[in-house]
């Protein structure tokens, strides 16, 4: 059986590539509550926040804070963090192409 354990999506967007301050911020998050949810909490954190790599790890905990499994719920919050904070670097790598 396969199963999926978590999933993360992230849209994000900054004012410049030299200030890189969070002008929006998109986070949804699957397999961690009894459905798919928006970590709201996360986006309205990150909004206005210079995006580096204290802040992403930051944002990485206030989404896993926000998730709420119903199962294997310490390895999926844990998850949650290891992905968000993933998903927010790649996002930042690809602005500075």
């Amino acid at each position: 059986m396969d199963e999926t354990l978590v999933g993360v999506g992230v849209l994000i967007a900054v004012n410049d590539l030299i200030q890189r301050s969070c002008i929006m911020a998109r986070i949804g998050l699957g397999s961690v509550a009894p459905t798919p949810i928006r970590a709201k909490n996360t986006e309205k954190f990150l909004k206005g926040k210079r995006i580096e790599d204290i802040i992403c790890r930051q944002a990485a905990e206030v989404a896993a804070n926000e998730s709420s499994p119903r199962s294997r719920a310490e390895y999926r919050r844990e998850m949650v963090k290891v992905f968000v904070k993933q998903a927010l670097d790649r996002a930042l790598k690809k602005f500075s192409k």
